[in-house]
């Protein structure tokens, strides 16, 4: 029925259809690279309102500088996962290993940023990453041949959703 209708201006030609994702629990999990090192961010509320429940409920969100040297192994993020208060302590060790790998995609990317939110735990009972961000450090890109050469504008011009985002973003900075 949006086929040929005009939303706000906007003459519907297509529409983007992915699969059915059935959400029993919504989490929020974010590495960030500040001057103190690389912080983890974790909640057991995810969601579209995350940001505003960390105002109102700052203890919603546990955070932990991760040890270089060390770097995020499974027990430790099983921990911060119980720290956030998990309730589904069926998907505590799935939950922790999919932190512990996302930590090493983080840091093999040369990110500053990886937002995932949500982090699903789906009816059946497989995570799910619905929404994720990671913006990549431009001075590290001599690491990264496969990136070398594509820049944000290009990015932007040949991916309709990242375009999308783009001009989102320039209309709600």
């Amino acid at each position: 029925s949006l086929l040929g209708r005009a939303i706000e201006g906007f003459q519907v030609s297509s529409i983007y259809v992915e699969e059915l994702v059935e959400i029993e629990k919504e989490y929020f999990l974010s590495f960030s690279m500040s001057q103190d090192g690389v912080q983890v961010f974790i909640s057991a509320t995810g969601g579209i309102e995350v940001d505003t429940l960390f105002e109102l409920r700052p203890d919603a969100l546990v955070s932990d500088r991760i040890d270089p040297l060390a770097g995020l192994p499974v027990w430790r993020s099983a921990d911060l996962w119980c720290r956030s208060g998990l309730a589904n302590k069926d998907v505590l060790h799935s939950l922790a290993a999919l932190t512990s790998r996302l930590h090493d995609t983080f840091q093999a990317a040369d990110a500053i940023t990886l937002e995932i939110n949500p982090l699903t735990v789906n009816r059946d009972g497989t995570l799910g990453v619905v929404g994720a961000m990671m913006a990549i450090d431009e001075a590290a890109l001599f690491r990264h041949t496969q990136w070398r050469d594509v820049t944000r504008e290009e990015t932007i011009s040949a991916n309709e959703r990242e375009r999308l985002v783009h001009e989102a973003n320039a209309v709600f900075p």
